[in-house]
């Protein structure tokens, strides 16, 4: 993740040297050397990644002839390649819907092909490809030592080996929205020596940062989850508070939204694709497993209104789990439906079934289609993705797949559909 924090097409079939060409004309690209960039892949003549990016280049700028003499010179080369017909799809439908969104358009090229499955963006083997573009020499000089290094660039603190020079890149007074990276940070080094202290210090003022979130107020909780018999009542009264709370994770789109205002201030390139990854690194997906076992032992160990109570709580997990509006909190919320479905609860059960034959609709095919388009050198598109994935990635994925979400789930658990996009 930390490695994809920017998008850069790299070679397909070709050797290093002419992916390394290809993939330094379109750093260039994005940071706005435009004219310089097109040139140098001019140049590149037959190089089929140069003419990959250009046969892009001329798409996002609605040249779509020559979009489409290059994409069929590439198409004929490789016929079978699903990207190269994805990108055929693509100019088709800009030429005859040119005020579409991107995101539309990239998501009728996908499903007129019939949702194929996408080659990973991660390997360098297909046409798109994930590479980090430089920092800036002169942003990251501005930023070091200050708080906003830690998401221009927190590569040093996930590196580092001393924990005196951790606590140093982490250092207060923070913003919340930068407080929480820092946490992370020091998180991902601890329980190393000395940082135990730290890493409290941070989770209690994270705590009182976004009083909204369940996952905050897990570590105040952690002693009364521990154990092999059911919950005390003492502690199902501590839990029942905190999963009052309206969501469970941080609030992803209030971080993305900042963390993008901050880095376009910066002056960096694609800051929308930057921020969407840094807070994917602000994220801790699997402190909700902390509860899963506690609650489970409660619900058949206990007595019965002591059962009754976990699946009631078990439930309200879930329900805070689906107003994240995150892919892997609607999977992560399944169990906790379905145990309380076990314990008596036959609608939740059935609401299990409802999220998990919905969420196959999506993962893995529509997630690796958003994946794909984040790194498509296409920035536009690649905006319109981090936009949408950072502030609700259910929906973005639904769009992708042409799927509408179930009523019943919005329904029963009142989630506010967000705006339309446009």
């Amino acid at each position: 993740m930390a490695l994809a924090a920017g998008c850069v097409p790299i070679g397909h079939r070709h050797a290093a040297a002419h992916d390394q060409a290809a993939a330094h004309e379109w750093s260039r690209y994005l940071v706005g050397k435009t004219a310089e960039a097109e040139a140098g892949l001019v140049a590149m003549r037959d190089d089929e990644e140069a003419k990959f990016l250009l046969a892009n280049i001329a798409l996002a700028h609605g040249a779509h002839d020559r979009a489409a003499s290059l994409t069929a010179e590439l198409r004929g080369r490789h016929p079978e390649d699903v990207e190269l017909q994805i990108l055929e799809q693509l100019v088709r439908r800009r030429e005859e819907h040119p005020a579409e969104s991107w995101l539309d358009s990239y998501g009728e090229a996908w499903r007129a092909l019939s949702r194929p499955a996408l080659p990973s963006v991660w390997a360098a083997s297909g046409w798109v490809t994930f590479r980090e573009p430089p920092v800036p020499e002169a942003t990251r000089r501005a930023v070091k030592g200050t708080p906003l290094q830690l998401l221009v660039d927190w590569g040093p603190c996930i590196r580092e080996k001393r924990s005196d020079r951790v606590g140093a890149m982490v250092r207060e007074p923070l913003p919340p929205d930068l407080r929480v990276l820092a946490l992370r940070c020091v998180q991902y080094h601890h329980p190393e020596k000395g940082m135990d202290a730290l890493c409290k210090k941070l989770e209690d003022q994270v705590a009182l940062d976004f009083p909204e979130s369940v996952e905050v107020g897990l570590p105040a909780l952690a002693d009364d989850l521990d154990g092999d018999g059911p919950l005390p009542p003492r502690a199902l009264d501590r839990l029942q508070r905190l999963l009052s709370r309206p969501v469970f994770s941080l609030p992803r789109g209030r971080l993305y939204e900042s963390y993008r205002e901050r880095l376009q201030a910066a002056g960096l390139p694609q800051p929308e694709v930057r921020a969407l990854f840094a807070v994917d690194f602000a994220d801790f997906d699997f402190s909700v497993a902390l509860l899963r076992h506690p609650l489970v032992r409660t619900m058949r160990a206990g007595d019965p209104d002591t059962s009754i109570r976990a699946a009631a709580l078990s439930e309200q997990l879930a329900h805070s789990l689906l107003r994240d509006r995150r892919a892997l909190s609607w999977l992560q919320a399944v169990p906790f439906e379905w145990g309380a479905g076990r314990a008596g609860d036959g609608a939740a059960q059935e609401r299990a079934v409802t999220i998990r034959d919905f969420m196959r609709k999506l993962i893995p095919d529509a997630s690796s289609a958003a994946t794909t388009a984040l790194a498509w050198p296409i920035p536009s598109l690649n905006q319109e993705v981090a936009d949408a994935e950072g502030t609700d990635e259910i929906g973005l994925l639904a769009r992708l797949a042409g799927e509408e979400i179930p009523p019943a789930i919005l329904r029963h658990f009142i989630i506010t559909e967000p705006p339309p996009a446009g």
